[in-house]
């Protein structure tokens, strides 16, 4: 296939292998979706939870209210990650780019809906990587 530019100059059109878009399509989407946890979750805060759930395992503290919301917040992040891994995984299934397209469309749905517990704010707003 062949396109012509303004000047009527042939330029060659090149498709971009399927497993070239497979490969940008899911860089994105985990580059796009570690930004979302990063936006309520900084790296941290993660540690500071970690740190803190492991001394209230140690205090056989399991039990209360900072327990439950660390463990909500762990709960959210790994929602997160789990969808980010099905999405990826139909990515890979995809034969087409119209196949791949429908994945991150479904993608871009689910982030804005997905938020941790009340008591995280974000931190600064969401910059998605470049388009692709």
């Amino acid at each position: 296939m062949t396109i012509v530019n303004a000047n009527r100059n042939f330029i060659p059109f090149q498709v971009m292998p399927i497993a070239d878009e497979q490969a940008r399509a899911i860089d994105y989407v985990n580059r796009t979706a570690g930004t979302h946890i990063e936006r309520y979750f900084p790296a941290y805060k993660q540690r500071n939870y970690l740190s803190r759930q492991i001394e209230l395992l140690a205090l056989n503290q399991t039990h209360t209210a900072e327990w439950d919301e660390i463990a909500a917040v762990w709960a959210w992040a790994k929602e997160v990650r789990t969808k980010t891994n099905a999405i990826n995984a139909a990515i890979e299934a995809a034969i087409d780019k119209a196949g791949i397209d429908v994945h991150l469309t479904d993608f871009a749905g689910f982030l804005p809906t997905s938020k941790p517990i009340a008591t995280l704010k974000p931190n600064k707003p969401v910059t998605a990587g470049p388009p692709i």
